[in-house]
């Protein structure tokens, strides 16, 4: 097995333990100030960890600007995806449907592609980019124009999670060449200064907007442990880069692996429903990445003649 899946493995299982605690902590939160305290505490913790093995391996934090600038980028989109993240479940967000919507981010992630990395997209990618549209749309149950029009707000959340992730995947390739460790630093403090910059807008858009009731040791400490597994989570995602994966072959591995335990995981712990739609949609969705890598689809036709021959 080439050491890029292992690592991608291991960013699908952490994603998917992940999503399972923003759930249990959303279902206490019931404030925004509630999500910006909670990504200030992963932040935090991110950060401090990052900082405590740089120091303890001997290295410095000082890379490049290029890469400091990169790694405070992801950690500033990072910030707004976690808060949307606490605010979706909040707000009564189904994992499974989450999950697959935020997985789209092949169509922004195509886009960042071929502008910035110069991977231009070919005639198969449009048809990829058009299956994983009808993946989407399956997922929310084939709905009608009436019905795209009244979705409940965590949906159009989870798209800009999704917009946001597909920008952080194009940041992770800009500068995959960073100690993991040094990126969790840069990027959990600005998570944690963003939060702090956003408490006082609150403040000055309605005071009464800080006020909270969610901030008991349960929620803190799914908070605290959310950021060290964003600890792993962000390791692995560099590391698989770093070890050859691209963009969207490491998608097809990790999303197929990440919706398929999610699935089961929202099922088991909160009672939703696996129906036809949802498999369905992460059909489509493998079958779209299928098409969109040529390393994917020579490898699944070549296993698909051994299979037949």
């Amino acid at each position: 097995m080439k050491l890029w899946i292992g690592w991608t493995i291991a960013e699908a299982l952490t994603r998917t333990v992940t999503k399972v605690l923003l759930k249990l902590t959303g279902i206490v939160s019931v404030k925004f100030v509630d999500a910006v305290l909670a990504s200030m505490i992963v932040g935090v913790v991110q950060a401090v960890l990052g900082l405590a093995v740089t120091i303890q391996c001997g290295k410095s934090l000082l890379v490049s600007r290029r890469e400091i600038i990169g790694a405070c980028a992801f950690g500033l989109v990072g910030y707004c995806v976690i808060v949307l993240g606490f605010l979706t479940f909040t707000y009564g967000g189904d994992v499974g449907v989450n999950t697959l919507i935020t997985t789209l981010a092949i169509i922004p992630g195509g886009i960042i592609d071929s502008i910035f990395f110069h991977h231009h997209l070919k005639s198969r990618q449009w048809i990829a980019v058009a299956i994983a549209v009808l993946a989407g749309y399956a997922v929310l149950g084939a709905p009608s124009i009436s019905e795209v029009m009244n979705f409940p707000l965590w949906v159009w959340l989870s798209f800009i999670m999704m917009l946001g992730i597909a920008i952080n995947q194009g940041v992770t390739q800009f500068i995959q060449d960073i100690d993991p460790m040094v990126k969790n630093f840069w990027g959990g403090g600005t998570q944690f200064i963003a939060g702090i910059a956003t408490l006082p807008l609150l403040y000055l858009i309605n005071p009464t907007l800080l006020k909270t009731e969610s901030l008991t040791t349960y929620f803190i400490g799914f908070s605290l442990l959310i950021g060290v597994i964003n600890v792993g989570l962000w390791i692995f995602n560099v590391m698989s880069y770093r070890s050859g994966a691209t963009i969207a072959l490491k998608k097809l591995v990790m999303n197929g692996i990440h919706l398929s335990t999610v699935m089961i995981a929202g099922a088991l712990l909160f009672s939703e429903s696996i129906d036809v739609y949802k498999i369905t949609g992460i059909v489509l969705y493998c079958i779209a990445f299928t098409f969109w890598d040529q390393r994917t689809l020579e490898f699944v036709k070549k296993s698909l003649r051994g299979l037949f021959l």
